[in-house]
């Protein structure tokens, strides 16, 4: 018959060949798991046949019984997380056959309060941090680029750290990121992020061999490896690796973002 765990690898190939996100995958591989995990511990069963109503209703109660890292319990934005990934992979299988009702009714995304963050850093707090970024080296130049960064446009940190040099329009004061659902977005790059990210394209611990020509940001970029990236002059940044390297390349501030 068919197990449940191997319905669950069909179903995340299945996401890779629509062309979902990494992201995307992964929560629904995860959130799926913790079911599998609780349905054979707690029910005895590992088969699609064997699923019933009533057992999404007890995962529904066991929801509680679930916590943080620090002992807390779920946020519901957490719980209806794990309730989507949850449903769609029930939808898959309805839609495939492997049970014949349409189970994914049967458990319901709870209340989420939508309140207003509390603790938010005062301005004060913000430049004590800043002050203690040290600056007089290259990894500091970038950790301080990032977090003004961070500060000036409020961009996500899944976002920075993927974010590539060659997106960045010093020019235009601007940057192209990749979000949620791979949705492409343009964000401003105040002043003084300007300032410290200009600093780091250019400091001579990020690239030895960068030397600034007659446009804005007329650079020659050396990777890690030794190779060097082609020459150019626009107010668009030269990225700090070669140019026929692949999307899944080191990204400036992956080291950068802060421990989420």
């Amino acid at each position: 018959m068919h197990d449940l765990e191997t319905l669950l690898q069909d179903y995340l190939q299945h996401l890779r060949d629509l062309n979902s996100s990494p992201h995307t995958v992964e929560r629904i591989r995860s959130g799926v798991s913790l079911f599998l995990v609780w349905l054979e511990d707690a029910c005895e069963v590992r088969r699609a046949c064997d699923l019933r109503s009533d057992y999404l209703h007890r995962y529904q109660r066991h929801f509680g019984q679930y916590t943080t890292k620090k002992g807390l319990p779920l946020k519901p934005s957490s719980v209806n997380s794990r309730i989507k990934s949850l449903r769609s992979f029930l939808d898959f299988l309805h839609d495939r056959r492997y049970i014949v009702a349409k189970l994914s009714r049967e458990i319901e995304y709870i209340k989420e309060d939508r309140l207003l963050p509390v603790s938010i850093l005062t301005h004060a707090q913000v430049r004590k941090l800043l002050r203690r970024i040290n600056t007089d080296t290259e990894p500091g130049i970038r950790d301080r680029a990032a977090v003004e960064l961070l500060y000036s446009n409020g961009v996500r940190i899944s976002e920075l750290e993927a974010l590539d040099l060659q997106d960045v329009d010093l020019g235009t004061a601007s940057m192209k990121v990749i979000g949620k659902g791979r949705k492409e977005r343009f964000l401003p790059i105040g002043k003084t992020a300007l300032k410290w990210l200009n600093s780091y394209i250019r400091a001579p611990g990020h690239s030895s061999s960068r030397a600034m020509g007659s446009g804005p940001c007329s650079s020659t970029a050396e990777a890690g490896d030794g190779t060097r990236a082609a020459s150019v002059s626009s107010s668009v940044a030269t990225p700090p690796w070669p140019a026929s390297s692949s999307r899944s390349r080191p990204t400036p501030f992956a080291a950068a973002a802060p421990p989420r």
